[in-house]
């Protein structure tokens, strides 16, 4: 069977030239291509009975290179005549037979149209690459034709999906939703069941389940984050939504009833999403650079993030360790220098009533030891200096009640010292 392998626009152009409908298509790379290519015959006008039509080659295979295996894809013109040959022909057998397929023109290929300007029925030649429309002159690409279907198809389902973006943007999700469930009409691939799924649960029409964020891992990083900032944002705008209408119940333990019920029902949910949206936080590398979550090897830098982090936590407990000893270094003098301070300043304040007393200055002894009993409530010596300054003013009596106050707010220790003093003052003032 002869055949010239080529690019598809060369080909339809020999075909042409050749008055021929048909041709081949020559693939050697993996299942994908190779299904549609190994030496597999079409038809340009569809009209065969006996072979396909060229419109039912995949898009990703006509422009000439496999997208699953980079393999180069080639086509070549098919010869009817040639099939029932014991042995291919020579080149000049080929241009022989060539010369006389050129002066006439094949039925088949030959296909109807409608002028997409006027609407006038049109016959055309299904090689050609465009035609004028001879009622009214308006120029016709007659590929989009052939074509027709799959463009029809794509540019419905990339209308949609403008659609679909714009109402998710507008949080419109119920509108969101019938779109996607549109394009599922027109391409039920799983991506786009996974994103109708994911619409209807924000819009109200499917319940949740961890399904749908799992769902998510078959999405870009970028889209899985997007996808649950506005599953979070649906969730907590139906969650506030639903509490707004509880609280306008009149009974109030119905009311409270309904608004537990709404957070027991939402709450985790939420926890369940903020869980995924931690877990795909991406992290940063030494070398500032931000991976993924799914990475553990820097691209730039070559770093195994797991031995970053085990390096960052020695890092922390050296710096904690240091922070430790600083502290110490630093803390007990000053520790040591407030203790000092405090016994010097408390020295002198007892010096200073005890010079007010023996002076007989007793307003100004009572006015310090005041402040020094605010500043030292459970202390033995505050409640003996104000028996010591009663006792001057020649007044046991009062000089026993601040004893006996002392002895109900000092430690144990310091309630026999005082106890003591006032058995002294009873037996020397004979008071009972």
């Amino acid at each position: 069977m002869g055949k010239e392998q080529n690019t598809l626009a060369y080909t339809l152009k020999r075909c042409k030239k050749y008055n021929n409908d048909t041709f081949q298509m020559f693939a050697k790379g993996c299942n994908y291509c190779s299904k549609y290519g190994n030496g597999k015959i079409y038809s340009i006008s569809g009209t065969s009975d006996k072979y396909p039509s060229m419109m039912t080659i995949p898009e990703d295979l006509v422009i000439g290179r496999c997208p699953h295996c980079d393999r180069a894809i080639s086509f070549g013109v098919h010869f009817p005549e040639l099939e029932d040959l014991d042995k291919p022909l020579s080149n000049s057998e080929v241009k022989q037979l060539e010369r006389p397929r050129g002066k006439t023109m094949a039925n088949n290929s030959l296909i109807t149209l409608n002028c997409p300007n006027c609407g006038s029925q049109l016959e055309v030649n299904s090689t050609e690459m465009k035609t004028n429309c001879k009622y009214c002159g308006t120029q016709i690409l007659i590929k989009d034709f052939i074509t027709e279907r799959r463009i029809d198809k794509n540019d419905k389902i990339k209308a949609l999906e403008d659609l679909v973006n714009n109402a998710a943007n507008n949080g419109d999700y119920a509108k969101a939703y019938k779109y996607s469930e549109d394009i599922c009409k027109l391409d039920s691939s799983n991506e786009n069941l996974v994103k109708m799924n994911l619409f209807g649960f924000m819009a109200g029409k499917i319940d949740f389940n961890s399904s749908l964020l799992d769902d998510l891992y078959s999405f870009s990083p970028d889209e899985h984050r997007s996808y649950l900032s506005r599953i979070l944002g649906a969730v907590n705008t139906r969650k506030q939504n639903e509490l707004d209408k509880a609280l306008k119940i009149a009974n109030e333990q119905r009311r409270r009833t309904e608004a537990a019920q709404i957070n027991n029902k939402y709450t985790p949910v939420i926890f369940q999403i903020n869980t995924e949206i931690n877990k795909m936080k991406q992290k940063r590398c030494k070398c500032g650079h931000m991976l993924e979550y799914n990475e553990n090897v820097c691209p730039n830098c070559g770093m195994n993030y797991g031995d970053y982090q085990t390096e960052l936590t020695r890092i922390k407990k050296e710096k904690n360790k240091k922070m430790v000893k600083l502290g110490i270094i630093i803390g007990v003098p000053v520790v040591i220098a407030i203790v000092v301070f405090a016994f010097v300043y408390n020295a002198n304040l007892v010096n200073n009533i005890n010079t007010a007393i023996d002076s007989k200055n007793y307003s100004k002894a009572e006015q310090l030891i005041d402040g020094y009993q605010e500043a030292n409530p459970t202390r033995t010596d505050v409640y003996e200096l104000y028996a010591d300054l009663y006792l001057a003013e020649n007044n046991p009596e009062k000089a026993i009640e601040k004893l006996e106050e002392g002895v109900r707010r000092v430690s144990s220790s310091g309630k026999k010292d005082l106890q003591n003093k006032i058995d002294a003052i009873k037996q020397e003032y004979n008071l009972e």
